[in-house]
């Protein structure tokens, strides 16, 4: 399983997420992906991201994608937590 982060360098939402997930220990859980990069460009258009921040769940048998704070924050503490 991979949970591709994709954000931008000029996002504050992005920013908030990020120190959100620092402050509760789950940023370890996530590969960063900065969309104005060529490799992040293509990740962009292969799981469809349209806005940052954004969280892919990649797994063998699904692609899930969470769009707000909350519901990625959440998504990740189950993680964790499991």
């Amino acid at each position: 399983m991979v949970n591709y982060l994709f954000g931008t360098s000029h996002c504050p939402m992005c920013d908030n997420l990020h120190r959100e997930l620092e402050r509760k220990g789950l940023i370890d859980l996530v590969t960063d992906v900065d969309c104005e990069t060529d490799e992040g460009s293509e990740l962009v258009s292969k799981y469809g991201v349209r806005h940052t921040p954004t969280l892919v769940r990649v797994t063998d048998h699904s692609v899930i994608t969470y769009l707000r704070q909350p519901d990625i924050v959440k998504a990740l503490s189950e993680l964790k937590n499991a």
